[in-house]
């Protein structure tokens, strides 16, 4: 293996690990939505899907998202989980869409998604999600979400695991 390769890997265990840690503080901590006023604009993106088709932001133009920052090493992101997919189904008449972004490779998502199948899509963003995170107040803890309207504004955020009440604020404010 290559020197690259080989420090590429090792910053990725490291990510994980320090992630890994804060999702754990933060499966302990009670954290509120916050909202964003004036709301941020989302940034474009560019990541592939579980499927590996490239997907960016404007393949949802004038949809309002829930956007979920994931992995399936993370508990309390596996904990939330079934609420995102109880949202979609829900809301599938409307023009919502939950799309969940993974700080994690391919292949385990794929495999995890085998177990617990999704109504949505997840992006594989690996490092490049810990990046987008950070543009918007994140350091690297997981789990985190995004309430984006249509117009790609981010109106609210929150750090942690989301509970059904959070997830009906943000719908509420959403739609």
């Amino acid at each position: 293996m290559n020197k690259g390769k080989s420090l590429q890997i090792s910053a990725f265990i490291a990510l994980g690990i320090l992630s890994l840690t804060a999702g754990i503080w933060l499966s302990q901590t009670k954290h509120s939505v916050q909202e964003n006023d004036p709301a941020t604009p989302l940034q474009d993106f560019a990541f592939e899907d579980s499927t590996g088709n490239v997907r960016n932001l404007n393949d949802w133009d004038g949809k309002p998202l829930l956007i979920n920052f994931w992995a399936t090493w993370c508990v309390p992101c596996r904990e939330e989980l079934p609420l995102f997919i109880s949202a979609q189904d829900t809301h599938s008449e409307t023009d919502l869409q939950v799309l969940a972004i993974a700080i994690d490779d391919l292949a385990s998502v794929q495999k995890f998604m085998s177990e617990m199948p999704f109504n949505f899509p997840s992006l594989i963003a690996q490092v490049g999600g810990m990046e987008m995170m950070a543009l918007y107040g994140n350091t690297g803890a997981l789990p985190f979400t995004l309430a984006v309207d249509k117009n790609h504004q981010i109106i609210a955020k929150k750090l942690g695991k989301v509970s059904k009440e959070d997830l009906d604020n943000f719908v509420d404010r959403l739609l």
